[in-house]
């Protein structure tokens, strides 16, 4: 499935959620949107901002997004996605 641009929300000029964002897209860690737990959670998976990443696979229906850290791969759930904001990379 290929999302139109209309169908990503923005959040600031230039991040989307990461929930929002496609397979094959790539970006860095800008906001996170989250409590002092999630944010330990998270950081235990190898997320923090600045990271790069890329989407693996993300699933329609509010499924987990799966990502690429470096040579690590973590599933997120669609609620937590949601509260970590990417500034896309140039593809």
């Amino acid at each position: 499935m290929v999302l139109e641009a209309a169908q990503i929300t923005e959040v600031r000029p230039g991040e989307i959620p990461l929930n929002k964002m496609r397979q094959g897209q790539k970006g860095i860690i800008s906001h996170i949107d989250g409590g002092h737990h999630f944010n330990q959670k998270i950081e235990a998976m190898g997320l923090h901002l600045g990271v790069s990443l890329e989407i693996i696979s993300a699933q329609l229906m509010h499924g987990p997004v799966t990502v690429r850290v470096g040579s690590t791969q973590a599933a997120i759930g669609f609620g937590m996605a949601g509260k970590i904001y990417i500034k896309l990379s140039e593809q």
